[in-house]
């Protein structure tokens, strides 16, 4: 996967473990979603929404384990 190594170097300056997953889990998505799979931008988007459906976008302070949803 030398694309992948490309992304983390050129847009990630720094990867940390915590966050590792969910890099790899954006590579994969990009991957199968790529245009020579027959994979429009709006396809590629669609396919997003229907992955956010249901859910709320939280964040955690810094310093406490308290959850806030935006």
């Amino acid at each position: 996967m030398p694309e992948s190594s490309v992304t983390i170097s050129g847009i990630r300056n720094h990867v940390g473990s915590q966050h590792l997953q969910r890099y790899v889990n954006e590579f994969d998505f990009k991957y199968n979603t790529r245009v020579a799979l027959g994979y429009s931008d709006s396809d590629r988007a669609n396919e997003a929404l229907k992955g956010i459906a249901g859910k709320s976008l939280t964040y955690r302070r810094i310093g406490g384990a308290e959850s806030s949803t935006i």
